[in-house]
């Protein structure tokens, strides 16, 4: 059995017993393309390279580069999570391109599980 074959199957495998799987740091190469249509993951996190130029005019390709990421995902049945997401300029643009999901400094910096649950109880009515 070569490489890619078990990985196929261990993924089958872990789908199986529930486990939800993702592609992290997606991008348009050709290989992810590929990986999207060859496994059965649940989620897609785009690239940070292709969400920091996102709304600026002069980066018409990462619009689109991302709003076709976000359209093949969305109609392989996956949802879509955008890396690096650093201004609320980027989020209300990647809320227009459909991407239902988003992670990066905007919404919050890295805390120990400490610091993140006194965020947690702080925001607790």
């Amino acid at each position: 059995m070569n490489l890619f074959a078990r990985d196929q199957k261990v993924a089958r495998d872990l789908l199986a017993l529930g486990v939800k799987l993702a592609f992290d740091d997606f991008s348009a190469a050709a290989t992810s393309l590929d990986y999207l249509q060859r496994f059965q993951v649940d989620v897609v996190k785009v690239d940070r390279s292709l969400v920091r130029g996102l709304g600026q005019d002069d980066n018409d390709g990462e619009d689109s580069t991302v709003a076709a990421i976000i359209s093949i995902a969305h109609r392989l049945s996956r949802a879509v999570v955008a890396e690096g997401v650093e201004t609320a300029e980027q989020a209300a643009h990647l809320r227009r391109l459909g991407c239902e999901y988003a992670q990066g400094f905007h919404f919050g910096f890295p805390a120990s599980a400490a610091q993140l649950n006194a965020r947690l109880l702080a925001d607790t009515p």
